[in-house]
């Protein structure tokens, strides 16, 4: 996956640089909601653009990196969680093992509703 990104990413600036040679002498007025800039490089806004959006998408990447690790920080203390329950279900004795079963499913239906 990670090697579809690279190629991705190197088709853009590829093609970011290609359009900024080609167009390398152009000025150009930029308009933006009811703002007006004129007499600005189209080079300056191309790289500009680039920038903007690469930025861009490092902040949704971190944002879902922090979530990432949340949900793994949640499903650790899940499986320690197992673990104990696990552990201690093993040291009981057959009898109080069944009983013990039974009310874990009993809490567990009462979880789920």
């Amino acid at each position: 996956m990670w090697v579809i990104k690279v190629v991705l990413l190197a088709v853009v600036i590829l093609f970011v640089i290609i359009v900024g040679v080609q167009n390398g002498g152009e000025i150009v007025t930029f308009r933006i909601l009811r703002w007006e800039f004129a007499g600005i490089p189209l080079n300056m806004i191309l790289v500009e653009a680039l920038a903007i959006g690469m930025l861009l998408g490092v902040m949704i990447s971190i944002f879902h990196a922090v979530g990432m690790r949340t949900r793994i920080w949640r499903q650790k203390k899940e499986i320690s969680r197992l673990t104990s329950e696990l552990v201690a279900m093993r040291n009981l004795p057959i009898e109080e093992a069944e009983e013990e079963q039974q009310r874990m499913d009993d809490e567990r239906r009462y979880i789920d509703r």
